[in-house]
């Protein structure tokens, strides 16, 4: 494999709907604020591990796509069936749609990664485990996803020092 940005390139045919993912951006809601948004986080993480894996940095689009195809995040009400933590990906016409709610967006980004990119969450820090040549999003793709657990724990504090620990990504604590 070749090295992309001090990373082993993991993809060298990563498509959505049979599209090469270089002709794709990532649209986010107009009024989505890049400082505070876990929406605007949850898309910048998958424009950071995409790049990692397949050397391409898609734009971050905010209102209307600057592509020929689009990654497009929908922020979904919390008192709707998603809850706070659940999140739907389905691909349509070629476009990857992504609902979710507060942190239900960046859980679909986690889970799009591990299914199709190959990276496993095990820390803070993400690891490549299955380098693969190629991945596909299918068209007609749907996953939904509802946690069972109402809560899940994001820091941990452990050690004789009570260091504090943080798990910013999936993980359930113990």
């Amino acid at each position: 494999y070749e090295i992309t940005d001090g990373y082993g390139q993991a993809l060298y045919n990563f498509t959505i709907a049979g599209n090469s993912i270089n002709t794709y951006c990532i649209v986010v809601p107009a009024d989505t604020n890049r400082d505070t948004s876990n929406l605007y986080y949850a898309a910048d993480q998958l424009r950071k591990y995409v790049r990692m894996a397949t050397g391409y940095n898609m734009e971050i689009c905010f209102g209307e796509q600057n592509a020929d195809n689009a990654i497009v995040f929908h922020q979904e009400d919390e008192e709707g069936e998603l809850g706070v933590e659940g999140f739907i990906y389905e691909v349509k016409d070629g476009q990857l749609h992504i609902y979710g709610t507060r942190r239900g967006n960046m859980y679909a980004v986690y889970e799009i990664l591990e299914e199709y990119v190959g990276y496993r969450f095990y820390s803070t820090n993400a690891t490549l485990v299955y380098k693969q040549r190629t991945a596909d999003v299918a068209e007609g793709t749907y996953f939904k996803k509802i946690p069972e657990l109402t809560f899940r724990v994001t820091r941990q504090t452990a050690g004789r020092n009570n260091e504090e620990f943080a798990f910013p990504r999936k993980l359930n604590g113990r």
